[in-house]
């Protein structure tokens, strides 16, 4: 039994080592949410890389996005991206874009998470505006 174990020992380190080197990781990315309202809006901003990442929940799930949890995963590609929030749960999020400046970050907030925007936006929609 011995001989067979070590016959097999170096093909899977072998095959792990080249699952390391092969899998992408170099377009993840770490931060921490540090606006969120989710109560009544999908829209969260992640502060990763001096950037501020604009964020959209498209699972929604608004127990999972709450302020200071970590969020990793490419966060620094527009469109829909998988990420790891507090490296427990997996959330599908589509990234709207990045800005360094903390006026226009808070800016934008307020009108994406703005009710009255929302409302208009909804009613648009419905309507076929």
């Amino acid at each position: 039994m011995k001989p067979l174990v070590l016959a097999f020992w170096p093909a899977g380190f072998v095959a792990s080592m080249v699952g390391l080197v092969a899998s992408d990781h170099s377009n993840t990315v770490e931060g921490a949410i540090v606006l969120e309202q989710a109560s009544f809006c999908d829209f969260f901003v992640v502060q990763a890389e001096q950037k501020f990442v604009f964020l959209v929940d498209e699972d929604r799930w608004p127990i999972v996005v709450s302020s200071g949890s970590r969020v990793s995963g490419d966060l620094m590609t527009k469109g829909k991206q998988i990420v790891s929030v507090d490296r427990r749960v997996r959330l599908n999020v589509r990234v709207r874009g990045w800005e360094s400046d903390w006026t226009r970050v808070q800016a934008r907030f307020a009108d994406e998470c703005d009710p009255n925007t929302m409302a208009n936006a909804v009613r648009a929609v419905v309507e076929g505006d």
